[in-house]
């Protein structure tokens, strides 16, 4: 699969308040912010490194375009589906703005020779633009490959490594300009800016995958003694800590008073590997536990669960715990990789809210411009 270069558009320091509540609102504001002339535009086609330096750790990556056909033929690999409504919000938004205001964010296995690459030309070259984000401690820093040699080097080798492609982030933006793309095809355009999909490939090495946990009102007439007592039929349940799991398989499992590990049962897991190609924990417990024991038909849209980012740890849960008492927890192990890999190779998808990327990106840090 081909990388390819293209032209990119920056805020330009100074011009703007750094916070998160301007990134938010480039999403639908950006033609507004563009008309001001607060961005920059780097005219030489070129890759770009991306650097995102929280602090718990940096992330690296390459900034390319990727043809939307290797999309569209199932080189890149979904781990989500779509939905129809979201899809055309994305197209209503990317021909209102005219540019795609964030990458979509994908990830592959490490290739050694485009890590090494990447890493000395940081080293040998300062970045270009640095931003800090005001309320959020993160630091967003880009260097510019403009060399065709190099950035044909770098295509080539991302090319004869053929890595498997998996999209991190970005499912419905990726259809929403395919869906362009084939509008214009039909009508015989088919060298159009939608050819080409803004994306930031940041390898396995420099992704992060956190839990996405719940909480769950426990239903009217039930006390929470006799919830864990039901919960005991598909568990194994052992008092514990309110510590991160450290396994598949375990989910910690807490409310006002009380906090279990908790084990799925031996003989349920037995059953149930039989039945899929890879067993998730959250697949088990929206079907078992929420859809099942507790009737929530809709675990995406039910108001009675709250869902909680794993990267805001225990605090988090605690936070979101004091404002739905009455309710009870649910810590998960985060999905592994290799996991999210096998599913979306054989077409098959993750649990809604079953996972939480990092690095996050935000909207406007790097433009293309249709």
């Amino acid at each position: 699969m081909e990388l390819f270069p293209f032209t990119g558009f920056f805020p330009t320091p100074g011009s703007f308040d750094p916070s998160t509540s301007f990134f938010e609102s480039l999403r639908e504001a950006f033609p507004t912010y563009f008309r001001k002339e607060i961005f920059f535009h780097r005219p030489s086609p070129g890759l770009f490194i991306y650097r995102i330096e929280t602090p718990k750790r940096q992330h690296t990556g390459l900034l390319a375009c990727t043809d939307i056909l290797s999309y569209m033929d199932g080189e890149i690999n979904r781990h989500e589906l779509t939905l129809s409504l979201r899809e055309e919000t994305q197209v209503d938004l990317i021909l209102k703005r005219g540019a795609s205001v964030k990458p979509v964010l994908l990830t592959y296995a490490n290739i050694q020779a485009l890590d090494d690459i990447l890493l000395a030309f940081t080293l040998e070259n300062a970045p270009f633009q640095e931003l800090k984000i005001s309320d959020e401690d993160q630091l967003h820093q880009f260097w510019e490959i403009t060399d065709p040699a190099l950035i044909r080097l770098i295509s080539d080798l991302f090319d004869e490594a053929n890595p498997r492609v998996v999209i991190a982030d970005g499912h419905h933006r990726s259809e929403a300009q395919a869906l362009l793309y084939q509008r214009f095809a039909d009508q015989g355009q088919l060298d159009t800016p939608f050819r080409y999909l803004l994306s930031a490939y940041f390898p396995v090495s420099e992704l992060d995958i956190w839990s996405f946990n719940r909480l769950v009102e426990i239903p009217q007439g039930v006390t929470a003694g006799q919830l864990i007592e039901k919960l005991g039929l598909f568990f194994d349940l052992t008092p514990s800590p309110l510590e991160a799991p450290r396994k598949k398989g375990e989910i910690i499992i807490f409310g006002e008073g009380f906090t279990y590990l908790g084990r799925w049962r031996e003989d349920l897991m037995s059953r149930v590997a039989h039945t899929r190609e890879i067993v998730l924990d959250a697949d088990l417990l929206n079907e078992l536990i929420f859809t099942d024991l507790i009737g929530i038909r809709d675990v995406r849209n039910d108001a009675r669960i709250q869902y909680v980012e794993g990267i805001k740890g225990i605090e988090g849960l605690k936070k979101g715990l004091e404002k739905r008492p009455g309710s009870i927890g649910f810590w998960l192990y985060p999905v592994d990789i290799d996991d999210l890999m096998t599913l979306s190779v054989i077409g098959e998808s993750l649990p809604p809210k079953s996972t939480w990327f990092e690095p996050r990106m935000k909207n406007g840090m790097i433009v293309q411009v249709f």
